[in-house]
């Protein structure tokens, strides 16, 4: 799960510096391939999170007293650690946990021949 936060993130970030100015450098940030190619993510799950949170990045979108100024550290700040990133990143890991394997019970007394 601490994996799948890293890259609700690194997005919103992103997503927030492109909505104060679309050709910052942050466009140039590819921290979430590290999460593709570092862990054990599945592409599909990072897909699942980044679509996540383009959709709810606004939600948290504090605004400045300064005119012409942002408060994007607090705004991720605040959407990385809301309950609603939470319980969404638990259901979207738990549909990519590995199947169980149901182990067959081992019978603790042996026959002894």
């Amino acid at each position: 799960m601490k994996e799948a936060k890293g890259v609700a993130l690194c997005e919103c970030i992103k997503q927030m510096n492109m909505l104060a100015d679309s050709t910052t450098v942050i466009n140039k940030d590819y921290s979430i391939s590290y999460f593709i190619q570092m862990t054990d993510l599945p592409p599909q799950l990072t897909m699942e999170v980044v679509a996540y949170v383009k959709e709810h990045y606004k939600d948290y979108i504090s605004i400045p007293q300064e005119i012409g100024g942002n408060m994007i550290g607090l705004s991720c700040w605040e959407f990385y650690h809301s309950k609603a990133l939470d319980d969404n990143i638990r259901k979207i890991v738990s549909r990519y946990k590995p199947a169980r394997i149901s182990k067959g019970r081992t019978n603790k007394r042996q026959k002894h021949k």
